[in-house]
């Protein structure tokens, strides 16, 4: 080999040699700076935020319009960035408007290699909003949301929140779920960025808040959870539910709740109204007036518009399983309300006192009139509860042995004044004012003063009648229309002792008269009652005497007995005339009595249809046969200013003969 090529190769070796070397010294001192570092990284596990880093985050909230201030920020080589005490504060404020003790951005590390700032996990703790001084209704910067974790993962289609937690007033409120944020189907447009609708919206958000701020103070441990499912449409479908332990209302009726829970589902987004159901539950509800219900549930039926403020609810329905109040309780109670306020269709069932009732109809709150029909049972006992409320006791004028059907139609007139009452009510044993009846049935009306029953039919043992009664409760003028197969002395209990006194003397015991009764009078004035009476009887016993068949016309008032026309028959005789008696007020001894007869009855039984009076002065006379005479007379009894006297007159045709005993 040639020198020369052997000093080049030589050369070339040396040279090969040592840069092998420096590599290899330079390779194990890069691995020992790397392990340096390392080591440096483990013990500090913190390192200041690069400014490149630093920049980028608030650049970024910048095109937002957000400015944010960084108390201390450090990050780790995996990516994670802490950032204490940050500020958010808005371009037309002064004062921050979002604060948080800590905030953990994770960043992509391959990306940071290249200078790139993409943020894959967001965690804040202690975060807070304010209202500034401007918006407060105090004139102070104050904190709206407080105490408020959450932790924040963006995505290629939107938003994953994995779990928030926070404070609004002394509302709890928690969350999970997802939104998206990419273009949503239908063309609509995506949701903005978080700092942007900060910016946009921050105004609105703290009146919203105030508002929801002064409404959660009538709740006892209010709690909020929000489940966020992502949709194409909306953006994101939010479940609402708000638990509390209680509530207390004071207007527009004092009013106290225990275990609340509401729930509903809301759009996010919401450019079009959309149909939402709100679900309310209570446990229990109280009012000061003794009212109470429990197991209480409603549902509100409406359409939620694209502003997402305001709702218009069509139909709500609400059950219970008791309600009760003043000593009345109901059982299972549905109601059901179709419309908006202030016109509302109305719809209830339930049982009252375990019997059934119904009622629909329709309410005008801006009127405040209301109609409605109504139909069930009428619970016997709630006669007694109904006097309670009236301090006064309602058994001896009106008792139910088994409840009453009823169907009626009520009205109300603006201003909730009773206007009427119409409809018609049957039943089965009642006792009327001391008058007890088997059934009843008719029709009524009431306009808050008059009452009126008509088409009324009642069973009183073997009697029957059929009729009409009304009242007005102003004047307590009333009148009975009766017509049936009536005995007399089965009403006595609606008279004082002059009705009962009078019917002493008659026995209807084979059969009831067909009669017509017509009373008239004022409740609690008792001379100004007065009774038309005409009675048709078969064997009827008059003052001790059996007659075939009787016929009479009577006008009757307290302590005076008119009979306008009287006919009987007996045997093959018959009697025809009139009569009137007077009574003394107490002991119904008698006063003074006339009467006029046309009789061809046997004189003892025409002179018993008079009375002992006349039977007295007649009992010497004896005939061979019924004579045909005309009695008349006047008797003054023992009640008489002047003493008893006598002026009694028979004349008639001597057809058979007589003698005197």
């Amino acid at each position: 080999m040639k020198p020369w090529l052997k000093f080049c190769w030589q050369g070339t070796y040396f040279c090969a040699t040592c840069l092998a070397s420096f590599c290899l010294w330079t390779l194990w001192l890069g691995l020992v700076i790397l392990l340096v570092f390392q080591i440096f990284i483990a013990s500090s596990r913190e390192l200041a935020l690069p400014d490149f880093v630093l920049r980028s985050l608030e650049q970024r909230l910048a095109a937002s319009g957000v400015r944010a201030e960084f108390g201390r920020a450090s990050f780790d080589p995996t990516g994670r960035v802490l950032i204490e005490q940050a500020r958010v504060l808005l371009p037309a404020f002064s004062e921050p408007v979002v604060s948080a003790r800590s905030v953990y951005l994770t960043l992509d590390p391959w990306a940071l290699m290249v200078g790139r700032v993409e943020p894959r996990e967001l965690q804040v703790s202690g975060a807070s909003l304010y209202v500034t001084a401007m918006l407060s209704p105090t004139g102070r910067s104050e904190p709206l949301v407080h105490d408020l974790d959450f932790t924040l993962v963006p995505g290629p289609q939107g938003y994953e929140l994995p779990q928030l937690a926070g404070r609004i007033a002394a509302l709890n409120v928690t969350a999970h779920g997802g939104w998206q944020t990419a273009p949503l189907r239908h063309g609509r447009a995506p949701l903005p960025p978080i700092p942007e609708l900060l910016v946009r919206n921050y105004p609105a958000i703290c009146r919203q808040l105030i508002a929801v701020t002064d409404q959660l103070a009538v709740l006892e441990a209010p709690t909020l959870n929000l489940v966020l499912t992502p949709s194409e449409s909306r953006g994101a479908v939010i479940a609402v539910e708000l638990l509390a332990a209680g509530a207390k209302l004071a207007a527009p009726q004092a009013l106290t709740a225990t275990s609340l829970r509401a729930t509903t589902s809301l759009p996010l987004l919401g450019d079009t109204p959309v149909a939402a159901r709100i679900e309310l539950a209570a446990d229990r509800l109280e009012m000061p007036d003794q009212f109470r219900a429990r197991g209480v549930r409603a549902f509100v039926h409406g359409r939620l518009q694209s502003s997402l403020r305001h709702y218009d609810y069509s139909r709500i329905e609400a059950t219970a399983q008791w309600v009760g109040g003043a000593g009345i309780y109901t059982g299972p109670l549905l109601v059901r309300t179709t419309g908006r306020l202030p016109a509302l269709q109305v719809e209830l069932a339930t049982q009252v006192l375990n019997e059934p009732l119904e009622l629909q109809g329709r309410i005008d709150a801006a009127a405040q009139s209301a109609r409605f029909r109504t139909a069930g049972r009428f619970a016997p006992d709630l006669v007694d509860l109904i006097g309670r409320q009236l301090h006064r006791d309602l058994r001896p004028f009106l008792s139910f042995r088994s409840a009453p059907a009823f169907d009626l139609d009520v009205e109300f007139k603006p201003g909730w004044k009773f206007a009427q009452l119409t409809g018609r009510i049957s039943g089965g044993g009642v006792d009327a004012y001391h008058v007890a009846m088997d059934s009843f049935a008719g029709h009524i009306t009431f306009d808050g003063r008059r009452f009126l029953a008509t088409d009324a039919v009642a069973f009183l043992g073997g009697n029957f009648a059929r009729g009409s009664y009304e009242q007005d409760f102003t004047t307590r003028e009333f009148r009975f229309l009766l017509h049936g197969r009536l005995n007399p002395p089965a009403i006595s209990g609606w008279f004082r002792e002059w009705w009962a006194n009078f019917w002493r003397e008659f026995d209807f015991t084979v059969a009831a008269p067909d009669a017509d009764v017509d009373v008239r009078g004022y409740w609690g004035r008792g001379p100004e009652t007065a009774v038309f009476v005409f009675a048709d009887c078969v064997q009827p016993v008059i003052r001790g005497v059996r007659l075939d068949h009787a016929i009479a016309r009577l006008f009757i008032r307290p302590q005076f007995y008119d009979a306008i026309e009287v006919f009987a028959t007996h045997g093959g005789g018959a009697a025809r005339g009139n009569f009137t008696r007077r009574t003394a007020g107490a002991g119904f001894a008698l006063d003074t009595m006339t009467f006029d007869f046309d009789s061809t009855l046997e004189l003892p039984v025409a002179a018993g249809l008079v009375g002992p009076e006349l039977t007295d002065m007649l009992k010497p006379f004896v005939f061979s046969a019924p004579p045909s005479v005309r009695a008349r007379g006047h008797i003054d009894g023992p009640a008489a200013p002047k003493g008893v006297h006598r002026e009694i007159h028979v004349t008639g045709p001597r057809h058979r003969d007589f003698h005197d005993l």
